[in-house]
């Protein structure tokens, strides 16, 4: 029997409960993803109400490891008590199969009919559209290459034929363009550094609002930015001088991007309420 290109796991709690159950803890297990996915050949995850998939370009050794260490991490993150089930693991076996599968992955909300997760903060998929800069750790200097880069790279090495206009198109963003709205620009700042608030110390947090206060160039004052991001009118003068974090301030701008279009929806097909 040939080996495997990769393999898909699937994992959920022995309760079945839900997995994550807000926009914080979705990003956290995001985290935990790419710290433990990407030694072992990470491809994309999309954590959906009670469970999750994660597409490994490894061997079915280094798969079973990977779901150890992310067990353990995600309990730890996520403050749960009760155990995983034991995972799944299906090889992938060819490129046809490992495409099929990538776009499975990304596409669980759809799949299962939920609306939880509108902006894919458990999922890959910021990462590889720039809608996220995650930094290697929440404290780490901005220079470093951030979570998530590692991933890419290899999906655009093992999947070729996928293209950032339709992983775009998986949250109804149609190429480039300019900011239609500041409206949400804390949680989008949030958002696109990993974080689940942009208060407090930090070089995550600070990167945050720095690139949201870059975003909203001219468009908003000096007050009305500290009132927004919940700092001081100094704290504003003093990120405005910072020179721009390009990456950070592409992942906010596309995150703003992806809620002006969630905002556009039809009224049946928002959730019953905003996402934390």
């Amino acid at each position: 029997m040939r080996e495997p290109l990769a393999h898909h796991v699937t994992m959920r709690l022995s309760t079945g409960r839900v997995l994550c159950c807000t926009a914080a803890s979705r990003r956290r297990a995001a985290r935990a993803l790419y710290e433990q996915g990407e030694p072992h050949g990470l491809l994309s995850f999309r954590v959906a109400d009670t469970h999750m998939h994660v597409l490994l370009a490894c061997d079915r050794t280094a798969a079973g490891i990977f779901a150890r260490l992310v067990e353990t991490s995600l309990r730890a993150r996520l403050s749960t008590p009760e155990p995983f089930e034991p995972a799944r693991f299906t090889p992938v076996l060819d490129q046809s199969h490992l495409g099929s599968t990538f776009r499975y992955v990304m596409r669980q909300e759809k799949r299962h009919g939920t609306l939880a997760d509108p902006f894919h903060d458990g999922s890959s998929l910021p990462d590889l559209i720039g809608a996220r800069w995650l930094l290697a750790a929440p404290r780490s200097g901005v220079g470093v290459a951030p979570l998530g880069a590692a991933t890419a790279r290899k999906v655009a090495a093992l999947l070729p034929r996928v293209r950032r206009v339709d992983l775009l198109a998986e949250v109804g963003v149609q190429g480039a363009g300019d900011v239609p709205s500041l409206d949400g620009l804390g949680d989008a700042a949030a958002a696109a550094l990993g974080l689940d608030g942009i208060e407090g110390r930090g070089a995550a947090r600070t990167l945050a609002r720095g690139a949201a206060i870059h975003v909203a160039g001219a468009a908003l004052s000096t007050v009305d930015l500290a009132h927004t991001l919940g700092i001081s009118t100094r704290a504003v003068q003093q990120l405005r001088a910072t020179p721009p974090h390009l990456g950070a301030i592409r992942a906010v701008a596309v995150q703003l991007r992806m809620r002006a279009v969630h905002r556009a929806l039809p009224i049946e097909m928002a959730p019953l309420a905003p996402s934390p």
